[in-house]
């Protein structure tokens, strides 16, 4: 069983809190926030090796 280390859990907190500031300065702050709040999830037969963007 993995299990997150306490170094990694820092590491991503900082991350975060990085890109939540960058966010919050942003003009489109409510689209982004609305962006990343969203679920994500694909359908049946829809598979992501599969997709074209």
């Amino acid at each position: 069983v993995y299990t997150v280390s306490d170094e990694r859990k820092e590491d991503q907190v900082a991350v975060d809190k990085q890109i939540l500031d960058v966010i919050r300065k942003n003009k489109e702050k409510k689209l982004l926030f609305g962006y990343l709040g969203s679920m994500f999830s694909l359908g049946s037969r829809q598979y992501p090796h599969k997709m074209v963007f």
